[in-house]
């Protein structure tokens, strides 16, 4: 097993978690619309809605906007240091 240093290791975490937080956002926005457009909404549309969430986990990085949820949901999860030693 190669080594991995420690606080590489604590940046890939905190932006697994990260990232994996605001992916959960957009499934319950993603919800939320599905559950308020019901059948009014064509599948072709529900597609496209969850390719979002395919997006979101597949890209490491998201474009910069002023208009985001994430800027306005305070950040739940903080970076911190990875405490100890490997």
């Amino acid at each position: 097993m190669i080594p991995v240093p420690a606080d590489r290791f604590g940046a890939f975490v905190g932006w697994l978690l990260e990232s994996s937080f605001e992916a959960s956002l957009l499934i319950c926005a993603i919800f939320a619309v599905q559950l308020l457009g019901g059948r009014r909404i064509s599948a072709r549309w529900r597609h496209a809605l969850w390719f979002l969430v395919l997006l979101r986990l597949a890209l490491p990085w998201t474009p910069q906007s002023r208009f985001s949820i994430y800027s306005v949901v305070p950040r739940l999860i903080q970076r911190s240091p990875v405490v100890g030693s490997f």
